[in-house]
């Protein structure tokens, strides 16, 4: 089965209409949109209900980083299994936040920036190819970097792209790997959009069964 992440779980999300096939991206800012980014004890009791299947804390912002490197924000990531690390990353960072959380997947971004994470040789690190950035853009191919890492593939996935992308994806992808989708899964106010996620599903199924 395809692993999938759908990523900006907000205040009006209906979570228990969500597919559990997924994994829940929550998107950790010190400066909330009230959006995808939902304010700070909001998104901790998401976080909270969401305990008892895979989801994801993302950080975003040298301030939430911050916190997280400084240990204030235990009510987050102990509930969840993955934390991504957005933005360039120091190879001693990256290092020290795998050891500081051991018992998470450090996830971070393959950038040019972040190179040198391609050889971290750490067993919970893996990278994420994203071009798009949450902005629901298609990179014009799809390159995995020469990593011995799991890789996550973002970027203009949708429900609109899935069937055409996931055999291009699937074509450079090795060993374990993921997608993931944000922008590609909200309406047309910015709102988490649970039938879209749910017609990912059914992608995702349909495409399973043709393989």
């Amino acid at each position: 089965m395809i692993q999938a992440t759908v990523t900006g779980i907000d205040a009006r999300t209906n979570i228990d209409r969500i597919p559990s096939r997924f994994e829940l991206g929550f998107l950790f800012s010190a400066t909330p949109d009230g959006k995808r980014q939902p304010g700070r004890e909001t998104l901790a009791q998401l976080v909270y209900r969401c305990r008892f299947g895979p989801s994801a804390l993302h950080v975003c912002g040298g301030e939430a980083r911050r916190q997280l490197v400084a240990g204030l924000v235990p009510d987050l990531v102990e509930w969840v299994q993955r934390i991504q690390v957005n933005g360039t990353v120091g190879v001693g960072e990256l290092l020290a936040i795998c050891h500081q959380y051991p018992k998470h997947t450090i996830i971070t971004q393959a950038t040019p920036a972040n190179s040198g994470h391609c050889r971290s040789g750490l067993a919970n690190h893996a990278m994420l190819v994203d071009g798009s950035g949450g902005r629901g853009v298609l990179p014009r191919e799809w390159v995995r970097p020469a990593t011995e890492q799991a890789v996550g593939f973002a970027g203009g996935l949708s429900p609109d792209t899935l069937l055409e992308q996931l055999p291009r994806i699937q074509a450079v992808a090795c060993g374990k790997w993921w997608i993931d989708m944000e922008n590609g899964v909200r309406d047309a106010d910015d709102w988490f959009d649970v039938e879209r996620v749910r017609s990912v599903a059914c992608l995702l199924t349909a495409f399973e069964s043709g393989c």
